[in-house]
C-alpha cells in the first residue's frame, strides 16, 4: 500500500507505511529504497539521502538506491559522495550507460 501511494504522489500518506513496512522487516534494502524515494518526493532531502545510503549500504547491487541517491546528490551538488559510488558501479557494470551519464 505505502508503494501504490507513492507511486500515485502521494509521498507524506507513504512515508508511514513504508516506515512500518521498515520496522517488520529491518535491513531491507528494497523497502528502504522505496522509503528513500517517498521522502524525496515529500521534499525531506536528508532523510531521503539518509535512507538511501542504508539502502545502498545493505546491498550494493541495488540500482533504485543507488540512481536514487546519486540523482538527488546530484542535484544538491555534493558530487564528493556520488563520483566514488559510480565509480565502483561501473566497475562491476560497465555497460550500464545511466550511471555512466551521472558522472558527466
Amino acid at each position: 500500500l505505502g508503494l501504490f501511494r507513492a507511486r500515485t504522489g502521494r509521498f507524506q500518506e507513504a512515508i508511514p507505511l513504508l516506515q512500518a513496512a521498515d520496522q517488520e522487516q529491518p535491513n531491507n534494502s528494497g523497502i528502504l529504497s522505496n522509503l528513500g524515494a517517498a521522502q524525496r518526493g515529500a521534499g525531506d532531502d536528508e532523510a531521503a539521502v539518509a535512507t538511501l545510503r542504508e539502502a545502498w549500504r545493505l546491498d550494493t547491487e541495488n540500482i533504485v538506491a543507488l540512481y536514487n541517491l546519486c540523482e538527488l546528490q546530484s542535484e544538491r551538488l555534493q558530487f564528493d559522495e556520488i563520483i566514488p559510488i559510480l565509480e565502483e558501479w561501473l566497475e562491476r557494470h560497465p555497460e550500464d550507460q545511466r550511471a555512466r551519464r551521472l558522472l558527466i
